[in-house]
């Protein structure tokens, strides 16, 4: 067997794991709940930060002034993009025009959230249409990143995990 070959197969047993996701629509409630379930199957701990791809059309509505996105604690953002697209307010992110099709609104980091699961409470709405969605887990954000562009609105919250082998985590 090729030199190659066996590395990977030691890597595999080394670092091992099953997953599993339930998707629940809570009844009589406009809610999705999402379950996780991560088992750790291998040799090592798998450390690792776990993000959720938000990616957010609301009404096919054009990212402008009637979205608003408000979080729980009042963001530091790393390197400010031009206010002419947005900006952070208090703890909002408040966006000054219509987006074009070129045009797209990015915070790298996000930061001053505390290391209390609360803060992980991140609603994105649209006023004009009253359409809205509400993120929030039962895990501290362990970073958080913020992107949008003329079609959508995308807060991406991360979660740490730290698994230990034969241990099993759950999250939603």
């Amino acid at each position: 067997m090729p030199a190659k070959m066996a590395a990977t197969r030691q890597n595999e047993a080394e670092y091992a794991y099953e997953y599993k996701k339930r998707v629940q629509l809570v009844k009589g409630k406009p809610r999705m709940v999402l379950w996780h379930t991560l088992k750790n199957t291998g040799k090592k701990a798998i450390e690792t930060n776990v993000y959720d791809h938000n990616f957010f059309v609301m009404d096919k509505q054009t990212t402008g002034p009637d979205f608003v996105v408000t979080f729980r604690f009042h963001p530091l953002a790393e390197g400010q993009p031009a206010e002419d697209l947005g900006k952070i307010q208090n703890n909002q992110i408040i966006f000054s025009k219509e987006f074009s099709k070129s045009d797209h609104l990015y915070y790298s980091s996000l930061s001053s959230f505390s290391n209390n699961a609360k803060d992980y409470n991140i609603s994105v709405e649209n006023k004009k249409t009253g359409a809205g969605v509400r993120i929030t887990s039962d895990q501290p954000l362990s970073k958080l990143v913020f992107w949008s562009a003329s079609s959508t609105v995308c807060p991406e919250p991360y979660i740490k995990i730290k698994i230990n082998p034969g241990e099993t985590i759950s999250w939603k």
